[in-house]
């Protein structure tokens, strides 16, 4: 995320920025994966088309076969992970940024409800997009060290 927040914007709304570019990011890599999705069910379906045409049992069994790997790479696309990762980082770092740059003397318990919803929507949302596997703590998309 471009930090186009001014040092003296609200707080909240350096909180609300931060919140509003996750949730687009997410969307931008979401909506790739639903376009990559729909290319390989059209190909299923042009796959199934010739399998009737030429009713070859061999033919149904490999467009299914190939409509199921395809699903399943499209799924497990590396890129889609680090899309996610990305988002997720860049709002950590937004955040930050806003805490760091707050005179805590002018927080009110709005910034700070705020602050903490916002944490909580997206650490959950992180959460439900984080590749399988035991996450760290600390960042759900990131590698889980190999045990000593």
């Amino acid at each position: 995320m471009s930090d186009t927040s001014a040092p003296n914007e609200p707080h909240h709304r350096r909180i609300q920025t931060a919140h509003e570019q996750y949730f687009q990011d997410i969307a931008q890599t979401w909506n790739a994966l639903q376009s990559q999705l729909n290319a390989v069910q059209t190909d299923f379906e042009r796959a199934f088309e010739k399998a009737c045409q030429s009713q070859q049992p061999g033919d149904f069994a490999a467009a299914r076969d190939e409509y199921q790997r395809a699903c399943q790479a499209s799924c497990q696309d590396a890129a889609t992970g680090a899309g996610y990762a990305d988002a997720y980082r860049k709002y950590k770092a937004a955040i930050k940024d806003a805490i760091a740059n707050s005179d805590v003397d002018h927080l009110t318990s709005g910034d700070l409800n705020r602050l903490g919803q916002s944490l909580f929507m997206v650490s959950q949302t992180a959460m439900c997009l984080m590749p399988t596997g035991q996450p760290p703590l600390n960042n759900p998309f990131q590698a889980a060290a190999p045990p000593a």
